[in-house]
């Protein structure tokens, strides 16, 4: 998504019930919010998202930094067999296959920092602040606003996250195309 990995907090909701799961622990510099996750919560390392996502049109709502609360609406479009092929490529483990934005800038302060994320939206792709520029999760990555979306960087930066050693191993038998959007 274009967060900087292992640096703040998160927690998936499902929408249904409330209920939450992510890290029992964290040593993310927002780790002091993760008390605020409720009373229904499981433990990240023992559910997988495909556990929770299996039908067409489940949700379940991803809160990343938990001091900021940037939230967004993962929504599941389908489940294919592994080697299916969609947009003439045959799909194997996690792909990305599309974006459009960036997220937005890490230590942005939420919807109410750098102007607010919707503010540097709506002031149009060749809108470029400085202080966005600089955040940790775009100046590595040559981002310069928020329309500045490379397909080809994020399908890396995907690849090289579930190939590190910080992923768990998955040998799940479906592959699951699901819709990322935030809430703004």
């Amino acid at each position: 998504m274009g967060w900087t990995r292992h640096y703040h907090s998160y927690t998936f909701i499902d929408p249904l019930d409330g209920a939450c799961f992510g890290p029992k622990s964290t040593g993310a510099i927002d780790g002091m919010h993760s008390q605020m996750r409720g009373s229904f919560f499981m433990d990240d390392s023992k559910v997988a998202l495909c556990q929770l996502l299996r039908r067409s049109g489940d949700r379940l709502v991803y809160v990343y930094d938990l001091g900021d609360s940037w939230r967004h609406v993962l929504t599941l479009e389908g489940v294919v067999e592994p080697g299916t092929e969609v947009e003439g490529r045959a799909l194997r483990g996690v792909a990305l296959l599309g974006g459009e934005v960036n997220c937005p800038p890490e230590d942005s302060r939420g919807c109410d920092g750098m102007g607010a994320y919707h503010s540097l939206l709506a002031k149009g792709t060749r809108f470029s602040c400085p202080e966005a520029c600089g955040a940790r999760n775009w100046a590595p990555h040559g981002v310069r606003n928020a329309f500045d979306f490379d397909l080809a960087t994020h399908q890396r930066r995907l690849a090289e996250a579930v190939e590190s050693k910080k992923s768990h191993d998955s040998t799940s038998m479906e592959i699951c195309t699901v819709n990322i959007a935030p809430i703004l």
